[in-house]
């Protein structure tokens, strides 16, 4: 009895000697302001979104290129875990992770929110590790997210069979999303969906446009789900600068246009159709300029038929809006003169048409007409109708003759 007291005595303390951060089937969680810290600064979470980062801390503000924050890790076998990062950015930057010296790609955080005072956000990656200790470096390429933790997880799946998670189609209003790939035996996310867009046939995007001088800036934070196809155009102060479209109808007239804006404060454009100026306007609602936040304003314009050039600059060089995209909408015609077409009288040998009603403003036929049906002979007259009346005559003597003969013959 005593000899195996001796033993789990034993085995208590070699188990009690080794490392913390040894995995097994839960993952296990490392803060960034633990870690090894190069230049960055530690700070402290705070207003709206302070539960969401994890020990109420996190590490910003390593934007050189030798900054760094150092993780060292233990892990009791080796082979590929999964590794979920914390991290908080306003916009789409991209970590340079060195996993035992090897440079991982470059991760563009796509999910982003608020960096001054937290809302922290995920990103999963597989990395290979070495059994035992481990150095796990982020650094920046110049701008980098902050980082609140890393979460690693060591993978014994072999992920059999998986399917689609989180599909939806998009709408006009909303993106849709194409569904992420999890394996159905672990829970593992495999691969990460992408957002989708609806584009409507008569949507003209910024970033499709001609772009002089400005530039094209992707979506983010809490607004970025109102941003068409999740880009627009941005910079195009300069006294140059513009974003040209070529918008095709296809017949000649009054169109609405709906442009797609994005402003902090009140700008406006400076816009021409076809060579021709329109009167300056100043857009009447504003939002958040640097992360999206789409709004609209309405302007009827007349277009050619087939091609025409929309330009958006600003000549005297003050700030514009920047730009989402344009809609272009046909202004339907109340049709107020009407004319009928296409009318023609019923003859004897053919059918005649009463016309179609037709629009004077637009063309559009508005009423398609109805046939008229031939017209009858005419009645004989003259020597045709004198003959016609002896031919009858002698039809009916005819016919008395053969009657009386009958008769006699019974």
């Amino acid at each position: 009895m005593k000899k195996l007291l001796s033993i789990l005595l034993i085995a208590v303390f070699a188990i009690s000697l080794l490392p913390i951060s040894v995995f097994a089937a839960d993952p296990v969680r490392y803060e960034a302001e633990d870690a090894v810290i190069t230049a960055g600064d530690i700070r402290n979470a705070g207003g709206d979104y302070a539960d969401s980062v994890s020990g109420g801390k996190f590490v910003g503000g390593f934007d050189a290129i030798p900054e760094a924050v150092t993780f060292t890790v233990n892990a009791a076998n080796a082979g590929d875990y999964l590794m979920t990062v914390g991290y908080i950015s306003m916009q789409p930057r991209a970590f340079r992770i060195v996993v035992n010296g090897e440079v991982t790609e470059n991760s563009a955080f796509v999910e982003t929110g608020r960096s001054w005072d937290g809302d922290t956000k995920t990103y999963t990656v597989e990395i290979k590790l070495n059994k035992g200790e481990n150095t796990l470096i982020f650094g920046s390429n110049g701008n980098a997210p902050s980082i609140d933790y890393i979460e690693l997880k060591e993978i014994s799946c072999t992920h059999p069979t998986t399917e689609i998670v989180g599909a939806k189609d998009a709408a006009l209003d909303a993106p849709g999303y194409t569904g992420d790939k999890v394996c159905t035996v672990c829970g593992q996310v495999l691969e990460l969906g992408n957002k989708t867009y609806f584009i409507p046939e008569n949507r003209y995007e910024a970033e499709n446009a001609t772009i002089n001088a400005g530039q094209i800036r992707p979506a983010y934070g809490q607004y970025m789900d109102s941003v068409s196809n999740g880009q627009f155009v941005g910079g195009f102060d300069g006294m140059t600068d513009a974003v040209t479209f070529t918008v095709n109808v296809p017949k000649a007239g009054k169109y609405t246009m709906i442009i797609g804006y994005i402003t902090m404060d009140a700008r406006s454009y400076d816009i021409t159709v076809n060579g021709s100026k329109t009167e300056d306007y100043v857009v009447p609602e504003t939002g958040n300029a640097w992360e999206g936040d789409t709004k609209t304003y309405t302007l009827d314009i007349t277009l050619n038929a087939g091609d025409n050039t929309i330009t958006f600059g600003q000549n005297d060089g003050a700030l514009v809006p920047n730009l989402d995209y344009i809609q272009i909408e046909a202004i339907p015609c109340p049709h107020a003169n009407t004319k009928v077409e296409g009318a023609k009288e019923a003859t004897k040998d053919a059918e005649g048409y009463t016309g179609d009603t037709v629009c004077s403003d637009c063309g559009e036929t508005i009423s398609k007409g109805t046939s008229i049906p031939k017209l009858p002979a005419p009645a004989p007259t003259g020597d045709a109708a004198l003959a016609i009346s002896a031919f009858a005559l002698l039809a009916a003597a005819g016919a008395v003759l053969i009657a009386r003969k009958r008769k006699i013959e019974e």
